[in-house]
């Protein structure tokens, strides 16, 4: 209800970096999944799932940022 809010302020459909931004999120989100089950059950590669969960944080508190911006 609040993006139908913040959507209609903006005077019509959602913009174009918002979809860009959720398919992102959902790409990295299953990324980080497969990655963890290969870890788990194939083989282990810690520095490697190390530096994506690093960047996954990041990447997830960046938009959680941008997203309570915008609802203000």
């Amino acid at each position: 209800m609040e993006r139908q809010k913040n959507v209609e302020k903006r005077g019509g459909i959602p913009s174009m970096s918002d979809k860009k931004y959720e398919f992102i999120w959902w790409y990295t989100t299953l990324v980080m999944f497969l990655l963890m089950i290969l870890n788990n059950f194939v083989m282990k590669i810690e520095i490697l799932n190390v530096i994506i969960a690093a960047v996954y944080i990041v990447f997830i508190s960046s938009r959680q940022k941008t997203s309570t911006s915008r609802n203000v």
